[in-house]
């Protein structure tokens, strides 16, 4: 099977008010690992314009100096889409971004508009299979109000409570800054009559230490007020669910957080981790945890180059609860990491020489029959089927990225063809696929 998806191209009069091409999520992980963006950079996707000028302005010019060539033709790419700090003009264009569900290609549109005032910046566009808006409102716009994908963490888009993978949903959201705290809070709708309330906090421990709290709560009906009001996130809000929704009024939400971290020990060497907590069980309850991790490891060479490797897992019945219409899903997929849950995941990625240069990656995956939206049905089933449940389709899947152009206004590009093979593919015993194609994303700027 061949797939060739040209994501899009258009003209973008001014910069966009998000960051939604893949190269800039790459290229963002390599300025922090370099030590030249914040840790906070990106941990929160979209990134507003707001947020990444604010970012820009930390940035210490005598570390650019030492930066490649190709590296600093990406940072003045990072300075064009974040905007200045007052907009002269208005305008609209066009971008577009890839999702890859773990083999599927989808089509993402999005129009991006910018008014004549940095107080207000906006999209619209078309994601999957439903429009995408969004506004951002206020004097450094704090205010997210529309329909628009999310991703949190430091893992890339598979995110273990919002990934960049999951499809666009309702939501308001709101964001202040101190000076070593980071805060955002979201109030959204899925399908089916559901809410979400969601919270994110990334505390700068040290310029090369940050510590990242996130939790949400899905819940049947409307949001829940307290929750909304609540500002501090983790854990308060599990207490508040238990003691005044399960145990007062009999309603049971689904509660998820995490906890992640970042350091930088010392430039060109970035450490980062992620565990999920979907549910800990405490003797006597004799049913298993239901959690995910991340970790992973990036260098960055000034002269250019560098590797990531990361590793990932879920086991079976993560993001599941006990009644469907609290299951962490929306129209069908996983609102976190696209692989859902009751896998393993090994991803390398090796960066020969810059970030203009080829990268040749590899991801290695076994995954079980588990399934988000699948519970248990007793104690057996709970613990003997904990993690790669029945028959495990092992898929290796390999490419190879070519990014083309990169400096302020023109075209930046990523080709990326990839092959896969997959053994007991479709969890059948012995049943052997090999699939290969080429995706494409573009995006042109000019004045």
């Amino acid at each position: 099977m061949v797939v060739l998806c040209l994501l899009a191209a258009g003209m973008l009069v001014r910069p966009p008010a998000a960051l939604a091409l893949p190269w800039s999520v790459e290229v963002v992980d390599r300025l922090k690992t370099l030590g030249i963006l914040p840790l906070w950079t990106g941990t929160r996707r979209p990134v507003a314009a707001v947020e990444l000028r604010a970012a820009l302005r930390e940035v210490d010019s005598s570390a650019v100096a030492l930066l490649a060539p190709a590296d600093r033709q990406m940072l003045d790419r990072l300075r064009w889409e974040a905007g200045p700090e007052e907009w002269p003009v208005a305008g609209v264009g066009v971008a577009g971004g890839n999702v890859a569900r773990l083999y599927a290609l989808q089509r993402d549109y999005f129009a991006l508009v910018s008014t004549p005032y940095r107080a207000t910046q906006g999209m619209v566009g078309w994601a999957v299979d439903s429009p995408t808006a969004g506004m951002w409102i206020g004097p450094e716009s704090p205010f997210l109000l529309g329909r628009e994908r999310m991703g949190w963490g430091p893992g890339g888009a598979g995110g273990l409570l919002f990934a960049d993978a999951a499809p666009p949903f309702d939501r308001l959201q709101y964001s202040a800054a101190w000076p070593t705290v980071r805060y955002t809070k979201v109030v959204g709708w899925l399908d089916g009559g559901r809410s979400l309330v969601a919270g994110r906090a990334d505390w700068m421990v040290r310029p090369h230490l940050r510590l990242g709290f996130s939790e949400a709560v899905v819940m049947d009906g409307a949001p829940y007020w307290v929750y909304v009001v609540q500002p501090v996130p983790f854990l308060i809000n599990q207490i508040l669910g238990h003691v005044l929704r399960a145990q007062q009024q009999g309603i049971d939400d689904n509660y998820l957080g995490t906890v992640d971290l970042e350091w930088l020990p010392h430039p060109g060497l970035r450490l980062y981790g992620e565990v999920l907590i979907d549910d800990l069980t405490l003797p006597p309850n004799p049913f298993p945890w239901r959690w995910g991790a991340t970790v992973g490891v990036q260098t960055a060479r000034r002269e250019g180059g560098g590797y990531l490797i990361q590793y990932t897992v879920v086991p079976n019945w993560t993001y599941s609860a006990s009644r469907p219409a609290l299951h962490y899903l929306l129209r069908g997929f996983p609102l976190a990491h696209p692989l859902g849950a009751d896998f393993d995941a090994l991803h390398l990625r090796w960066t020969l020489s810059s970030t203009a240069s080829p990268t040749l990656w590899a991801t290695y995956i076994r995954k079980g029959e588990g399934e988000v939206g699948r519970f248990w049905t007793d104690l057996t089933e709970a613990t003997t089927y904990a993690f790669l449940r029945g028959v495990v389709e092992y898929s290796l899947v390999v490419g190879v990225d070519w990014r083309v152009g990169g400096g302020p206004g023109g075209l930046v590009a990523t080709i990326r063809p990839w092959v896969v093979r997959r053994e007991n593919a479709g969890h059948v015993p012995g049943r052997t696929e090999t699939d290969w194609g080429v995706e494409v994303a573009a995006q042109w700027t000019g004045d």
